[in-house]
């Protein structure tokens, strides 16, 4: 396991903005080919598990960016 974290970091060193942009798109496609399976009367739990895993997953993003950006404005980088 430890191998593949340390890939990943390496990986993660590498990588642009636009390829976490890519990423994102392509768990969504992936996300929505899956939701066509689930039969109709059979959805909402699953929108339920998926709305708690976006919560759950985006806020600590958002948190992580938007201090990232307040570091970035207290250094002087403000334009």
């Amino acid at each position: 396991m430890k191998l593949l974290f340390d890939s990943f970091d390496s990986y993660l060193a590498r990588v642009k903005w636009w390829d976490f942009a890519l990423l994102k798109f392509c768990l969504a496609a992936m996300g929505f080919m899956a939701g066509l399976f689930v039969p109709k009367e059979k959805r909402r739990p699953f929108f339920l598990l998926a709305s708690i895993i976006f919560v759950m997953t985006y806020v600590p993003l958002m948190a992580k960016y938007i201090s990232s950006v307040k570091d970035y404005i207290s250094f002087g980088h403000e334009d």
